[in-house]
């Protein structure tokens, strides 16, 4: 029985709110939603990157959705400030669906300025700290999530 209302529930959910979100909307508000959606970056993948010689930071972002819902990320922002000195940012425009009960990777790239100077600085940081700004979208409603991770460890400046 545990197995049935586990598996039920969930789908349930998904397709009211698909054909009538309206009733879900009462109970799920943007507070109620937010937690469900978590970000990360992977220690073992990709490293925040800043090439100096473009003037591009990349990042590859960990999005895992934790509801039954799909949610859609219309327009995200990722804000990287190394330890030695320096940020950079990583934007995407492009929108990302990140299905219920599922993770996505979402590659950032954008160009951001940094003088010779800081990037010499840069080049030897060894930590940083990620500030990210999301605009989500779903069939219920729409909401924007801000959140901080410290202590990164998996960064590369290429000066």
């Amino acid at each position: 029985m545990p197995d049935f209302l586990t598996t039920t529930i969930p789908t349930v959910l998904k397709y009211t709110s698909k054909i009538c979100s309206l009733p879900l909307r009462f109970y799920y508000k943007a507070s109620r939603l937010e937690p469900f959606l978590l970000f990360d970056i992977s220690s073992s993948g990709e490293p925040l990157y800043y090439n100096f010689h473009s003037q591009e930071g990349t990042c590859y972002l960990l999005a895992t959705n934790l509801s039954p819902f799909d949610f859609t990320i219309d327009r995200i922002k990722v804000d990287v400030v190394l330890d030695g000195g320096g940020s950079f940012s990583c934007t995407n425009q492009m929108p990302h669906l990140v299905k219920g009960a599922s993770r996505e990777t979402i590659y950032l790239r954008s160009s951001s300025p940094m003088t010779p100077q800081v990037a010499q600085y840069a080049k030897g940081a060894k930590r940083a700290r990620v500030e990210i700004d999301a605009y989500i979208v779903t069939t219920i409603r729409s909401f924007s999530i801000h959140r901080y991770i410290d202590d990164i460890k998996n960064i590369h400046v290429n000066a």
